[in-house]
């Protein structure tokens, strides 16, 4: 057969901790602490009404989401002047940053990040036939972001700077302040910059990057409803960027992008915010009790609100998560994310942390 892939695909080496194969034999009496979503759950105000149901499963999502991207607005307008035509809508914010990614990177475009980070997004710029690198987080500083570092890599030579914030994986924010420098950096050498905000419901509004939109056409946010909403399975995502932009994006997007169903959720989840109040409150007093419990088994920099981090064994040839999965407890493998080694684990704190932290005792017991 005379069919081909287009070349660059085939050099690619993903990477990401999003597994295709079975990890565990059944979560039976197994912690989950692996993907990151809001432990609590989501707004009981999201019902699946029986009346209802027929219209979200028979017709298709008011187009082009207006009532969305209005609630989106609102949600914002203390924090930050937008409207409608700032507002992107998409299915789930993986998906918005692959048409970003479309949009912004060409063969031969080099893009600006810092490690660990999302894998995932280095994959988007791979397949878009761009170049990744990296400013690496020092493990002697426990991974804390260095500002002054990365700006000093910031040249012509890039056409995106991407950051993440709040970090995945370690669950460290950013200050708002910093990610300004960065901003302005980057737009007096036309870079664009993708702040990356999947976690960002977990930290304050007023650190959000969103409230820079206005005053630098340079700059996207990225953010989803899958995490602090708690809406995972409905495949929600927005960005929040210039008019312009935007009007660029509609040639990459395609209408329906998110269901009937999702659409409802996402706008009544911005009318709950008293949900993520609750939500971030318990995430403290959790991550509290796990982080306490820990003595030898080291935490890298991370924000108490924000419910992931990074753990690290002392052994660095221990497989954390292999030991974890011994003990009952599903992680994120510290080897699936760039910089980091098999002793690291991504852990996400479960909605009961008492278990949790008498099993990480247990093993420090016999380090």
């Amino acid at each position: 057969m005379g069919l081909n892939l287009k070349e660059h695909i085939k050099d690619i080496e993903k990477k990401s901790y999003i597994k295709e194969d079975l990890e565990v034999d059944t979560m039976d009496d197994i912690i989950d602490c692996s993907h990151g979503i809001n432990p609590f759950g989501f707004s009981k105000r999201i019902r699946w009404e029986e009346e209802l149901s027929e219209s979200f499963i028979n017709s298709y999502p008011q187009y082009p989401y207006s009532v969305l991207k209005k609630r989106i607005c609102s949600y914002w307008k203390k924090h930050a002047s937008i409207n409608d035509h700032n507002v992107i809508i998409g299915h789930g914010s993986i998906s918005i940053l692959d048409k970003i990614s479309g949009l912004i990177i060409d063969k031969g475009a080099t893009v600006l990040g810092y490690c660990p980070q999302f894998t995932d997004y280095m994959n988007c710029v791979a397949i878009h036939n761009g170049k990744y690198e990296y400013v690496p987080l020092r493990k002697e500083s426990k991974l804390k972001f260095d500002l002054e570092e990365f700006k000093s890599k910031i040249s012509t030579k890039y056409k995106v700077l991407y950051i993440d914030n709040p970090n995945n994986p370690t669950g460290q924010v950013i200050e708002i302040s910093k990610i300004n420098e960065i901003v302005k950096a980057a737009k007096k050498n036309d870079i664009w910059v993708i702040v990356d905000e999947a976690y960002g419901d977990f930290m304050k509004k007023e650190n959000s990057a969103i409230k820079l939109v206005e005053d630098n056409e340079n700059l996207i946010v990225v953010r989803t409803f899958s995490k602090g909403f708690g809406l995972a399975g409905l495949r929600i995502g927005y960005a929040i960027c210039s008019r312009q932009f935007s009007q660029f994006y509609k040639k990459v997007s395609m209408p329906f992008d998110i269901n009937s169903f999702g659409h409802y959720a996402a706008v009544t989840a911005l009318s709950d915010e008293s949900f993520l109040k609750d939500s971030i409150s318990n995430i403290k007093k959790s991550k509290s009790v796990i982080m306490d419990s820990l003595s030898k088994i080291s935490v890298m920099q991370t924000d108490m609100g924000v419910p992931i981090m990074t753990l690290e064994y002392p052994d660095s040839s221990v497989d954390f998560k292999k030991l974890l999965i011994k003990n009952g407890v599903l992680a994120e493998a510290g080897s699936d994310f760039v910089n980091l080694g098999k002793n690291y684990v991504r852990l996400r704190i479960p909605k009961e942390p008492y278990e949790l932290a008498r099993i990480l005792g247990d093993i420090e017991n016999k380090i």
